[in-house]
């Protein structure tokens, strides 16, 4: 099993970490004074206003930033992207589309928004902090999200997972025609937002538990489901969790697409709704809110389709699954302010 920062879109800290000698024990204040020896860590580089609108907040990602994705990498291709006056609106329609909980924390904490062709995930989301050590977050967005469709980009995550046998099997995640793949990241990457300001889990890495001064090990959200970041109770750990993949990551795809209606009739059997949302609590979370909000408040289909030789043989509707239904009682703070 891997642990790798695109699954939840971290820069990894591993240039803070391994300065250390971990003979001794790393306090929060060693922690936040190496985070301030790093330029893409301040938010002062950046700027902030509160006030500025979405679209201006969308700008040529920093050289220095840039550099350091490549090199956490291990990358030489990425190159920024500056988009255009559509693709500006089009960003800008959809942060419009956001629950009301999360387009509020947004308007206060998200500082940037930075492109990047060639970049290796859908998107990230990180953070810098302020002078009072408050967090403040960016997001890097690969230029894909712009030209693919919602079901598209979903599709391809979820086909990464298997081996194609020559089966004549194909696989395709139905979440309707009328959005981009920007939205998906737009909204599973602002939930992460959420998550780091507010701890709906209880934390995405051990380093930001230490930085938020977290005592905890779970939240309503992941106790009855989740033994720890990485692990989900034994009874959820359905069979063929172990092999799962996405994005080439952790040794590559080791499922035949041939067990694909064999895999997912597992996952039904779950409480989590994807393929990814299996992979830790931070995307389970971002997972769920992400098609609970797609289906029920935007009125779009979510289903997953085998095909074989071009005709359906396997459908699985992840948001009527009983054990999915039951969790979404924890989605509800973020539509409290929700006009009716």
């Amino acid at each position: 099993m891997y642990k790798n920062r695109h699954l939840y879109g971290f820069i990894a800290l591993s240039i803070t970490l391994n300065s250390w000698c971990f003979a001794q024990e790393v306090t929060r204040t060693m922690l936040l004074d190496s985070l301030r020896r790093q330029d893409v860590r301040i938010l002062e580089h950046y700027g902030m206003d509160t006030l500025s609108t979405i679209g201006s907040r969308i700008k040529l990602i920093p050289e220095k930033l840039l550099e350091t994705l490549m090199q956490e990498d291990g990358r030489k291709n990425y190159r920024a992207y500056m988009p255009n006056e559509k693709e500006i609106e089009l960003v800008a329609e959809y942060f419009k589309l956001l629950p009301p909980f999360t387009k509020k924390l947004l308007q206060q904490k998200l500082f940037g928004i930075y492109f990047v062709n060639n970049y290796i995930a859908n998107g990230g989301a990180d953070f810098a902090i302020d002078s009072k050590n408050d967090f403040y977050y960016f997001l890097i967005l690969n230029t894909n999200t712009l030209k693919k469709s919602f079901s598209d980009l979903v599709t391809s995550k979820d086909r990464s997972n298997f081996v194609d046998d020559s089966t004549g099997r194909t696989l395709a995640l139905n979440c309707g025609d009328k959005y981009f793949g920007l939205l998906y990241i737009l909204l599973h990457e602002s939930a992460h937002m959420v998550d780091y300001e507010i701890q709906v889990t209880p934390y995405l890495f051990k380093e930001f538990k230490l930085l938020k001064g977290i005592d905890f090990e779970s939240t309503a959200f992941t106790q009855n489901f989740w033994e720890t970041l990485w692990t989900p109770k034994k009874e959820y750990k359905y069979p063929l969790w172990d092999m799962k993949s996405v994005y080439g990551l952790g040794g590559g795809a080791k499922i035949k697409l041939s067990q694909a209606e064999e895999f997912y009739d597992q996952l039904s059997k779950s409480p989590f709704c994807t393929l990814y949302a299996s992979f830790n609590w931070g995307d389970d979370f971002a997972e769920l809110s992400t098609f609970y909000h797609l289906t029920e408040k935007l009125g779009q289909p979510f289903e997953i389709q085998v095909f074989k030789n071009d005709e359906v043989i396997y459908r699985y509707n992840p948001m009527a699954n009983k054990h999915v239904v039951d969790r979404i009682k924890h989605l509800d703070f973020l539509y409290s302010h929700e006009t009716k």
